[in-house]
C-alpha cells in the first residue's frame, strides 16, 4: 500500500511538472516581443556586446558612443533596407543627408592604398573637389577630364567640336549664333561675316530692302542702304 502512494505521488509531482512547463513554454511562443526598458547593465571588460542598448524591436533607438560594425570581415557592414539614413542630421530628407554644424568637410571618398592622391571631396563651402582636398572653386579638378558636352544656362547642350575642327551653334533664345564661319548677333541665320540683327550687315553682300549698312562687293567703302534710296 504505501508503495503504491509512492508511485501516485511520483507520477503526480512529474505530471504537475510537464504542465507546467508545457504551459511556459506555450505562454512563451505566444507572447508578443516587448523592448527592453532600460539598456543592459554595463558588463566586465572583455565582454564585447552586452553595453549598446540594442535590440530587434521596430521602435527607434539610440546610442551613445561608436558602434563598431563588421568586425568579423563579412562583406556587407551596414544594409538600410528602408528609409533615409541621416549623418549629422535628425530629420535626414534623402536615401543619405550629410550635415554639419560648423564649416568641415560634409563628405570625402579616398582610396585605401598608401600615398593617395585623387580624393574626392564636397568641403564646407560646398565646392567640389576631384583629385584635390583643398578645393578652391565650386568645381576644381586635378588632372585630366574628360568632357562630353556642356550645357549653358538656358538649357542648349553642345558637344565638343571634333578632330577636324566645326563651329559652335547655339539654339534659339540666344542672343549669337554661329553658321557656316558666320556670325550672327539676333539672327539665327546670318548671311555675312557679321550681321546684327535684320537692318545692320557688315560684310560682302547684297542690298535688302529694309535699311542696311553695308561693306560694297569690292570691299572698298561702306555703302547705306536706306528706304528711299542709296548712300555713299
Amino acid at each position: 500500500m504505501r508503495t503504491n502512494n509512492i508511485k501516485f505521488l511520483f507520477c503526480l509531482a512529474i505530471t504537475v511538472f510537464l504542465t507546467l512547463g508545457l504551459s511556459i513554454s506555450l505562454q512563451s511562443l505566444l507572447a508578443a516581443w516587448v523592448p527592453p526598458a532600460d539598456s543592459p547593465p554595463a558588463c566586465a571588460l572583455g565582454s564585447p556586446g552586452c553595453d549598446e542598448p540594442l535590440n530587434i524591436s521596430n521602435t527607434a533607438q539610440m546610442k551613445a558612443g561608436m558602434l563598431t560594425l563588421n568586425t568579423g570581415g563579412n562583406v556587407n557592414g551596414l544594409i538600410v533596407d528602408q528609409g533615409n539614413v541621416g549623418i549629422g542630421e535628425n530629420s535626414p530628407s534623402a536615401s543619405l543627408h550629410v550635415s554639419s554644424l560648423t564649416a568641415s568637410t560634409l563628405f570625402r571618398v579616398d582610396d585605401s592604398g598608401a600615398g593617395d592622391t585623387s580624393p574626392f571631396i564636397v568641403d564646407g563651402d560646398g565646392n567640389v573637389g576631384i583629385g584635390i582636398d583643398s578645393p578652391a572653386a565650386k568645381l576644381h579638378i586635378v588632372g585630366t577630364a574628360g568632357v562630353d558636352g556642356i550645357i549653358f544656362p538656358d538649357g542648349t547642350f553642345q558637344t565638343t567640336a571634333g578632330g577636324a575642327g566645326g563651329s559652335l551653334w547655339t539654339e534659339s533664345g540666344s542672343d549669337i549664333y554661329y553658321d557656316s564661319g558666320n556670325v550672327g548677333i539676333g539672327t539665327a541665320g546670318p548671311g555675312a561675316p557679321l550681321q546684327i540683327g535684320s537692318y545692320t550687315w557688315l560684310g560682302r553682300g547684297a542690298s535688302w530692302a529694309n535699311p542696311t549698312l553695308s561693306i560694297t562687293s569690292a570691299g572698298d567703302r561702306i555703302v547705306f542702304y536706306g528706304p528711299t534710296g542709296t548712300y555713299k
